[in-house]
């Protein structure tokens, strides 16, 4: 009976541990948001930017961390993120309210589902008219992140698939 006891102890304790170490935490310098997502573009058109970047995650998401300390974690590619996007985390499993672009009221959840954000992290980057102008599913490596923030950043979007632009990619 007294292994039993303990085994269920231990189970508890090491699933919420787990929990407490699967916790996402964000950089100071993501954008704090009532959740309204037209408030969030006019901050955007206010400091001068001009996309919006969706950070799609979910709590426990390994990927997620990984990105957050591999290609965040790199004070270059925090400095040019900062630089030319303001950056938002939504929890494609979240039950808090938003409001969308187009005024409509969802769960981040619904939201997520509605356009189709299936895989985590999930970059998505928005100008500032509300429109989806590149999306970068699952974690990448450091010179293909780079390359995507400078394929939206410099507009390349416009004239060329990300897959021909990255080929020609130097990194610098």
């Amino acid at each position: 009976m007294f292994k039993a006891i303990m085994f269920v102890v231990l189970l508890f304790v090491s699933q919420n541990g787990f929990a407490v170490e699967n916790e996402l935490h964000y950089p100071d310098w993501f954008k704090l948001s009532i959740l309204d997502l037209r408030d969030d573009l006019q901050d955007v058109r206010d400091a001068h930017k001009k996309y919006l970047l969706l950070f799609m995650t979910q709590q426990g998401c390994g990927f997620c961390r990984l990105h957050l300390s591999k290609n965040w974690g790199d004070p270059q590619l925090v400095r040019y993120t900062r630089k030319h996007f303001e950056v938002l985390a939504l929890d494609v499993r979240g039950s808090r309210k938003l409001t969308d672009f187009y005024g409509k009221s969802l769960t981040e959840q619904e939201y997520a589902s509605e356009h189709g954000f299936e895989f985590t992290p999930t970059l998505v980057f928005v100008d500032v008219d509300g429109h989806e102008v590149f999306r970068l599913p699952g974690l990448r490596p450091k010179k293909q992140f780079k390359a995507a923030l400078q394929y939206v950043a410099d507009g390349y979007y416009k004239k060329m698939k990300f897959k021909k632009y990255f080929a020609s990619f130097s990194g610098q």
